[in-house]
């Protein structure tokens, strides 16, 4: 349903599409600062960052939620009738066969504000409460919202309101019943302290889980009491509509009146409470007899709770629904954190467990679950075809995969890793914050070089559970920014290229120096070129360890990936936004891919953030051209030197200068020179010849059922053909190539990696005759 199918994508109304100059082709954008959803109903959305009346991306934006990195899509869903909602800040509507079912997909506001404390690191003030539980009325013209809960820093509580909305309006959801005020509520009939769920019986009543008063309370949709049911602490409440037999689900949610009844003033320890997990069913609103209680095994709930810095920081994590359709019905339950979905059902007399997901995962041969998606850098070693897949800002473990069969087996690296690079032979190098050491992939034996220095400490990062190495002898690349180091590649020939950061502490009479270990790098200094922080330095060594090339490409901002070619050639994917004829890219975040000779190109830059320019640029320093890139860590720059040019690719969260932003993208290359570069925001991975030409592009928007490629593990039994080369993308942000064999792409957007065959428009096979004899011996 979502990511939406390629052949409803345009029966979804109100997507913010653009005409793409490169070809002209209209596609719906992803128009959240990360640029990775087409939604916008929560805080991973914020801000909507594409302008339709100048028709580009401006994506200065708060930075609540970490600019949407920590953000949550969602807060509550419900579906009904062929229509989903999902609700947090705003509402989203759109339909079960993949449309909007001829609605606008952007609804209006559903959240309302509470002040919250401060407390300890937590700043506390205004923010906006979005759902938990949404529920659309039979006749399928009014959503009702409620569960207006939070869990932020020490401040776990609710607002005592249900609110509603037209489904099909402009109009934000508006108070129905109770008060959306944070507070002790109301206690009276009709009254709410703390709604926690709601949902609706066919008749169109409404029941509310009424959780600090300990019942369930049914409505009219006038807002009359029909029927109060006592039951303890109900956290979520169904309605059988076959049978109309109420089930209740019950577990610890903290709450400030909780708190209060819990630790009264006088007891300052605070007294200890338990709520024991549960459900208990009703037989009916006419007859609400209880028929039985069946214990629920969550996941972290605590037998005993008491209030911990004024609050009880416990209960959003679990979440249920239950499947009237099977005989008997079926409880999909969320346990707990780091929990996956569990299927129970009512046999003799007990809740039984009958399907668990994790133990899917874990007795799946093709399936890894502990790779993360959302960081997935992925390398592919040339002598023996096989994927190894990363996941976050550095790692101890890879997963390498067999793209032949699709099995997976787990490796622990010699120590924490930053970078990861194969050569031609199959060997692995492996970056650490200062150091690269060498490997045989096959047995993780170190293959120390002929020029290079012990190491006793080998690490990158200080987070638990980190690995420390030692080596006999590593390259000394030298210390740079703690994350994304900016990348590194070993061409057909065994030269190593490696990026590196510099610090931001230079004069101008500093200049190059000898690379050696231990020292700070010093790059040389000249008019316009910015260094410190997140400006890149790129060295070249040979395959026995001596220096090359030093800082073969001056004046970079931050890097995205490095490619070398069997002439040393230079491939960089920068930050920088590609500017042509004086005109942006309208997409501000995207970056573009450089080709230098080594020592042949240099970068001149203004306006740059972070670091500044050390040696200013004088009227004189400046081409007499317009500028060919721009982005807050470099400025507006001219690039000088270089062979060629390729906009539009990737995404870069750093690219408008507000802070830390993570999310990012890698291009590769392969020994022909051929660069496969991501362009995030056309849903395409651009194959460019060692020229700088596009020979053509692969992939197309989709979701997981588009496309029909050779062989599909994981997908469905009858995939959908879009045409084209069948290859289904929405975030394909991370490349790998082995070589003219086989092209990977990590798209997070759909959670998996996608393999494409690599061919040729042609192909023969010529028998070899009248071989000489010398040549056929091998001599």
């Amino acid at each position: 349903v979502y990511p939406f199918p390629s052949d409803k994508i345009d029966d979804v109304h109100g997507l913010y599409r653009h005409t793409f100059p490169q070809d002209g082709e209209t596609l719906a954008l992803k128009c959240n600062f990360l640029q990775t959803t087409m939604l916008t109903s929560g805080t991973n959305c914020i801000p909507v960052t594409y302008r339709p009346e100048s028709e580009t991306f401006e994506s200065l934006g708060p930075r609540e939620e970490h600019f949407g990195m920590y953000g949550r899509a969602a807060t509550g869903m419900a579906v009904r009738n062929g229509r989903i909602t999902l609700a947090y800040r705003t509402l989203n509507r759109f339909a079960t066969d993949g449309s909007s079912g001829g609605l606008d997909i952007y609804g209006p506001k559903t959240s309302f504000p509470a002040v919250l404390r401060r407390v300890h690191s937590f700043p506390g003030g205004s923010w906006e409460i979005g759902p938990r539980s949404l529920a659309i009325h039979p006749d399928g013209e009014w959503l009702y919202l409620a569960g207006y809960f939070y869990s932020y820093g020490w401040n776990h509580d609710g607002l005592h309101g249900i609110a509603r909305m037209r489904l099909d309006g402009d109009e934000p959801a508006d108070v129905f019943l109770g008060e959306m005020k944070r507070g002790q509520g109301g206690t009276g009939e009709g009254e709410l302290s703390h709604p926690t769920s709601i949902t609706f019986d066919p008749q169109g009543r409404l029941y509310v889980a009424d959780y600090m008063n300990d019942r369930i309370q049914v409505f009219n949709t006038d807002g009359d009491v029909l029927k109060v049911i006592p039951t303890t602490k109900p956290a979520v409440v169904r309605v059988d509509p076959n049978t109309g037999e109420i089930w209740v689900f019950s577990w610890l949610i903290g709450n400030d009146r909780l708190v209060r009844e819990t630790a009264p003033r006088h007891d300052p320890l605070g007294r200890w409470i338990r709520i024991d997990p549960a459900l208990r069913r009703y037989r009916s609103f006419d007859d609400p007899t209880e028929i039985g209680t069946w214990p629920l095994n969550l996941v972290g709930h605590p037998d005993h709770a008491r209030p911990g810095d004024g609050a009880i920081q416990h209960g959003t994590q679990h979440r249920v629904e239950v499947n009237f359709w099977t005989d008997p019905p079926t409880v999909w339950m969320v346990a707990g954190r780091q929990k996956g979905i569990q299927l129970l059902r009512v046999e003799d007399g007990t809740l039984r467990v009958i399907r668990d997901f994790d133990e899917d995962l874990e007795a799946d041969p093709f399936a890894d679950r502990h790779t993360a998606p959302i960081r997935q850098r992925i390398y592919a070693n040339p002598a023996t075809g096989m994927l190894y897949a990363t996941s976050g800002k550095n790692f101890n473990t890879v997963t390498a995969i067999n793209p032949e069969t699709g099995r997976f087996q787990r490796i622990e690296l010699p120590f924490n890793t930053e970078e990861m690079a194969f050569d031609l032979d199959g060997r692995a190098y492996l970056r650490s914050m200062s150091y690269v050491a060498r490997y045989d992939s096959q047995t993780w034996r170190e293959i120390p070089w002929d020029y290079g220095e012990r190491q006793r400490q080998l690490s990158h990062g200080s987070s638990r559970g980190h690995r420390i190495g030692s080596a006999i002898s590593v390259l000394p690349v030298f210390q740079g920014i703690d994350w994304h180091m900016g990348g590194m590649a070993v061409s057909p020939r065994g030269h190593i290229a490696v990026a590196t950061y510099v610090d931001a502490d230079l004069d101008d009479a500093r200049v190059a120096e000898e690379l050696h270990a231990g020292d700070k790098y010093r790059p040389r200094l000249y008019p316009g070129r910015p260094v410190g922080g997140k400006r890149a330095v790129i060295h070249v060594w040979d395959r026995h360890g001596q220096v090359v090339h030093e800082d073969a490409v001056p004046g970079l901002p931050d890097l995205y990936g490095v490619g070398i070619d069997n002439e040393d050639g230079l491939y960089l994917l920068t930050s920088g936004t590609r500017v042509l004829g004086g005109e942006r890219y309208f997409n501000d975040m995207t970056g573009t891919l450089m080709k230098f000779k080594p020592g042949e190109g240099r970068i001149l830059a203004q306006g740059a953030m972070g670091g500044g320019v050390p040696v200013p640029l004088q009227p004189g320093d400046l081409p007499d051209r317009p500028i060919d890139v721009r982005s807050a860590i470099q400025g507006q720059a001219w690039v000088q030197g270089e062979e060629w040019m390729y906009g539009g690719l990737g995404h870069f969260g750093k690219n408008r200068g507000i802070g830390c932003s993570c999310y990012n993208a890698r291009f590769d290359l392969d020994y022909f020179g051929r660069s496969f570069a991501p362009e995030l925001d056309r849903y395409s991975v651009a194959v460019l010849d060692s020229a700088g030409n596009l020979i053509l592009r692969v992939g197309q928007y989709g979701n997981v059922d588009d496309g029909e490629p050779l062989v599909k593990r994981g997908g469905p039994p009858t995939p959908r053909s879009i045409g084209g080369d069948e290859v289904a993308l929405f975030h394909g942000a991370y490349i790998a190539t082995h070589t003219d064999r086989r092209l990977f792409i990590a798209d997070p957007g759909n959670a998996r990696i996608v393999g494409v065959k690599l061919g040729y428009h042609t192909e023969e096979t010529v028998a070899l005759k009248d071989v000489p004899d010398t040549l056929a011996t091998g001599q």
